[in-house]
């Protein structure tokens, strides 16, 4: 059991901004969290033990774990489930003196936990009760990737226990934190290079793919292996054939253009993406070097090819006259679509 006496103050919580966050995956630190707890939420709810596991390029590199004196009795049903009561942990600390060594722990890591909102959001509460920093986000969520990188083929849930028996995991979900964040941190490793293969290669393309809803397009997603990590516009196109390049579909802008084309394939449920991406057999990257070039690169490419999937950017063709307003008290200009009372 790791313990910190708490101090006065402010903790930070440093996790790392990856203002690149085209860093591929090895060198990333990952930290797996799970806790336990008496309940489903706070303030209701406290918690009752805190297990975590660091990791880098597949490696361990640290671990966590303590019992938690929540301050109220366990439920009975608590008990039963995890194994945890009274008497566990009376001579536990209290989460006031284990949160100063936790946030140690976490520093410079990304979060990682199943179904991460919850252990996310009871740390902060905590830590934001007791006048901490909370840590910051988006965590990982192992449920959410899985839901990504794995068919209903593979998995019939993403449950952790489900995809701890999928991976063959050496460490066994069994409602205790330390063999559950254990557990974490192997199916973290099996989703990873599941997602390799689709082309999750770096923390963007990780954060994108956790943060997509829909239906996934692998089957497409190397359209954009070839794309340059910089600023710029991009368009996405129907196949070439032989008479010359394909239709113009659909043009945006973006700080990241790899990173942003990659973001639609890992899925959108917007009905429109679902058939611009059931067209597309190319994507075009335009590198631009301010925002200000980007944005009128892609106002020309709009106008010249009036793409079918764009509709913002091509209203100036609804928007022709000015109108001056002479029965007004204080005429103004304005920006009209019709001409009235002129009989043309």
């Amino acid at each position: 059991m790791r313990t910190m006496a708490a101090r006065p103050g402010s903790i930070e919580v440093a996790q790392p901004s990856f203002e690149d966050l085209g860093v591929p995956l090895h060198e990333v630190m990952f930290a797996c969290v799970d806790l336990e707890t008496t309940g489903g939420a706070p303030p209701e709810s406290r918690i009752t033990e805190i297990g975590a596991v660091k990791y880098r390029g597949g490696e361990r590199v640290g671990t966590f774990h303590t019992l938690v004196d929540p301050g109220v009795p366990i439920p009975p049903f608590i008990t039963y489930l995890t194994g945890i009561d009274d008497y566990a942990v009376r001579e536990a600390p209290a989460v006031e003196a284990v949160l100063p060594s936790l946030v140690e722990f976490l520093r410079d890591a990304v979060f990682v936990a199943h179904n991460a909102g919850f252990d996310f959001r009871f740390l902060n509460h905590d830590l934001a009760r007791l006048g901490y920093e909370p840590i910051p986000g988006p965590p990982v969520c192992t449920a959410r990737l899985a839901r990504r990188v794995l068919g209903p083929d593979d998995v019939s849930n993403v449950r952790l226990a489900t995809l701890s028996r999928f991976f063959r995991t050496a460490a066994e979900p069994c409602h205790r934190a330390l063999e559950d964040a254990e557990a974490c941190a192997e199916v973290l490793h099996g989703l990873l290079e599941a997602g390799g293969r689709l082309g999750i290669l770096t923390l963007s393309d990780l954060r994108q793919a956790v943060r997509a809803r829909g239906s996934p397009h692998f089957d497409k997603i190397r359209l954009a292996d070839h794309l340059p990590t910089v600023p710029g516009v991009y368009a996405f196109r129907r196949p070439a054939t032989t008479s010359g390049p394909g239709e113009v579909l659909y043009v945006g802008k973006a700080k990241d253009i790899r990173a942003r084309v990659r973001s639609y394939f890992y899925g959108d449920d917007r009905k429109k993406i679902e058939a611009l991406l059931a067209e597309t057999g190319e994507v075009q990257a335009h590198p631009c070097a301010t925002e200000l070039e980007a944005l009128v690169l892609e106002a020309r490419l709009i106008r010249r090819h009036a793409p079918r999937y764009n509709r913002r950017g091509k209203a100036w063709r609804r928007y022709v006259y000015l109108k001056l307003d002479l029965g007004e008290a204080w005429p103004r200009l304005k920006v009209v679509r019709k001409v009235r009372g002129l009989g043309a």
